[in-house]
């Protein structure tokens, strides 16, 4: 099940994972940018189907490595959202 209009969200990424990642020492802030992010996630998927539906939903799995794997490189992962973002911009 698809929208059937042009998706939004596709550019909103970067700023909604950057202002999780800059808000990562404060709880409330962060749940909510980590709450907002998920839900661009989610608008985006019901968008897209095929390769571009596992590449989000890969991009989703990226995303919340950030707070639940202590692990996780935040400049290796935000320099992925960036290009995820602009590539999300062009179409791609």
């Amino acid at each position: 099940m698809g929208c059937t209009k042009p998706c939004r969200a596709n550019g909103e990424y970067r700023v909604g994972i950057g202002r999780a990642i800059k808000s990562r020492d404060n709880p409330a802030r962060r749940d909510g940018a980590i709450e907002r992010a998920l839900d661009l996630f989610s608008a985006t998927a019901l968008c897209h189907s095929g390769l571009r539906l596992r590449e989000i939903l890969r991009a989703r799995d990226e995303f919340l490595r950030l707070f639940y794997d202590d692990s996780t490189d935040f400049a290796e992962i935000e320099r992925y959202f960036h290009y995820f973002a602009l590539a999300a911009r062009r179409g791609r």
